[in-house]
């Protein structure tokens, strides 16, 4: 992706109303955290949203100017905060999207909420476990975690245990009733403790699962309940097929429903496994790509291009990716909040959808929206616009 605007050379009005309001939001809901390292993780998250990059020169070629300092001083001062042990990168951002679910609410009839999960690899350096919530065609990062690449850990009930709750609380803040959907890829298919902690906290999930996953049948030709590989199960050729109350893994004998589905992306049908119902698993599952895959794709070839960091410690890595994900959810708040509300922002014209044979569809993500409307404020000097005032985040 081509950089939308020009780094700021000198210090600026919108510059400085936006660290502002950031620093201000921050103070309203971290205030007992150290007052410079909230300074520094507003500082960085806009000049991150600025560099539209995540190598530290090209961020401290903005912080510099703001700071009026040279181009080595900031890049200390990033390194430097990056590293420092005080610093609880992570508590901070629980305590922000916390903030953003405390006034959350779901607009839709059937009260559904969709979270994905997945692993993603920065090269062969790390892996990052994510879980998203679905807005509109597009992902707000709810909790995540980084590791060493392929460290086992990233794989682990523990860990996803967490995950979940964490997320089912968030969600449940301003939303008592929302009905909670769980999606994710082949991999965690074969965890069955995953799927029985969902099932345990009220929650749905859709999951697809690998085609060498067993499960228990009636073999016709044998007469009784064998086990075999659901890719072995009859399926239709142009409509889904159903097995409910299956079991599956001989060692668990865990009880879900099986939907296989003809897919036309894929050279094998989709298996689904659901708790939920089975007629809306195939369209819930292909919610997933946009909840979560664009995410990722912001965060790299799309966007910030993460995966050329040459930051080698993990735990600077995991501070830094904080503020990626925290400049990510701002800006992508931001483009909803403009698309909702955009005769609150008079002067910035942004064409964000279409009329296709009679049919509006969104020609620009609430991402990329956000950074062209970031982009006019910061260029054209317009203080009007105090940006990050208020945060939040609709229903889209």
């Amino acid at each position: 992706m081509s950089k939308s605007y020009n780094k700021n050379s000198s210090l600026s009005s919108p510059n400085l109303n936006i660290f502002s309001n950031l620093l201000d939001k921050s103070l309203s809901y971290a205030n007992y955290l150290p007052l410079p390292f909230l300074k520094f993780i507003s500082l960085f998250s806009l000049s991150l949203l600025q560099s539209e990059s995540i190598i530290i020169s090209d961020i401290a070629s903005t912080i510099a100017p703001l700071k009026n300092t040279s181009l080595d001083s900031a890049e200390r001062y990033i390194t430097r905060s990056l590293r420092n042990p005080n610093y609880d990168f992570h508590h901070f951002y629980f305590k922000f999207i916390q903030n953003i679910m405390s006034t959350y609410k779901v607009k839709h009839d059937d009260n559904k909420v969709i979270i994905s999960l997945d692993h993603m690899y920065v090269e062969d350096r790390y892996t990052i476990l994510m879980f998203t919530l679905r807005v509109g065609k597009t992902g707000i990062p709810l909790w995540f975690k980084e590791f060493k690449y392929h460290d086992s850990e990233a794989y682990t009930y523990p860990i996803f245990k967490d995950a979940i709750k964490t997320c089912h609380d968030l969600v449940k803040l301003n939303n008592p009733d929302a009905k909670i959907k769980f999606l994710a890829d082949r991999w965690f298919g074969n965890h069955v403790k995953i799927l029985d902690y969902i099932n345990i906290i009220g929650d749905t999930y859709t999951i697809r699962a690998k085609g060498s996953l067993l499960t228990l049948t009636m073999d016709k030709k044998e007469g009784h309940t064998i086990w075999k590989n659901i890719n072995k199960l009859d399926a239709y050729i142009y409509k889904s097929k159903f097995y409910p109350h299956a079991f599956i893994t001989r060692e668990h004998r865990f009880e879900t429903n099986i939907v296989i589905s003809p897919s036309y992306n894929h050279k094998e049908p989709l298996y689904l496994l659901t708790n939920g119902d089975m007629n809306s698993a195939v369209k819930d599952y292909m919610k997933r790509f946009s909840g979560i895959e664009f995410n990722f794709k912001n965060q790299k070839t799309n966007g910030h291009f993460l995966e050329e960091t040459q930051i080698t410690d993990l735990y600077a890595f995991g501070n830094l990716y904080v503020c990626l994900c925290l400049a990510q959810a701002l800006i992508t708040i931001l483009g909803i909040d403009y698309s909702k509300n955009n005769r609150c922002y008079k002067k910035i014209k942004i064409r964000t959808t279409k009329k296709v044979k009679g049919k509006r569809i969104r020609i620009r993500s609430y991402f990329h929206v956000g950074l062209l409307v970031i982009k006019f404020v910061l260029t054209s000097f317009h203080y009007e616009y105090q940006l990050f005032k208020r945060l939040i985040l609709y229903d889209v």
